[in-house]
């Protein structure tokens, strides 16, 4: 229905180069549900999709309940639960839809938000914090949906 709607005789094309890409963008469709196609068509579980589409349905749900934003810290850990996908992969996730423009990171009132990082690594020490290029690691920074009407920039208060 509501897939259809969006992408007429282009969905199943769409849906099987990228199951997550509707996240967000169509109500209704679930991670689970993006989740269960990804896998049937191949899609590597440790994939930047895969990866991408945690981070949007855990966003899509949330707002679904009325928030805005979700500490990273809150964020990471939740998409590690979901998909088992390593913190560095998933604010890699973060960088991308933040470069998509699909999600808005924050440190503050006038303050930029550069690439973000996991604040673990999973390879070395759980918890002991690197930098990914400009990102000072993880605290202090809030995620929100960058598709919400009234969308604000980077460094913008939500």
């Amino acid at each position: 229905g509501r897939l259809y709607q969006k992408y007429h005789d282009q969905t199943l094309k769409k849906l099987q180069a990228d199951p997550y890409l509707p996240l967000g963008e169509v109500t209704g469709y679930s991670f689970k549900q993006a989740d269960h196609l990804g896998i049937g068509f191949g899609i590597a579980l440790d994939s930047l999709e895969r990866a991408d589409g945690s981070t949007c349905g855990l966003l899509q749900a949330l707002t679904m309940e009325g928030e805005t934003y979700l500490e990273l810290e809150e964020l990471l850990p939740a998409a590690k639960e979901l998909t088992n996908i390593n913190f560095d992969r998933l604010a890699e996730a973060v960088n991308d839809l933040q470069d998509k423009k699909k999600v808005v990171v924050e440190e503050g009132r006038g303050q930029p938000a550069g690439p973000i990082s996991s604040g673990k690594r999973d390879r070395d020490r759980p918890g002991r914090p690197f930098s990914q290029g400009q990102g000072s690691g993880l605290p202090g920074k809030r995620l929100g949906p960058g598709h919400q009407a009234g969308r604000k920039e980077a460094g913008d208060q939500l």
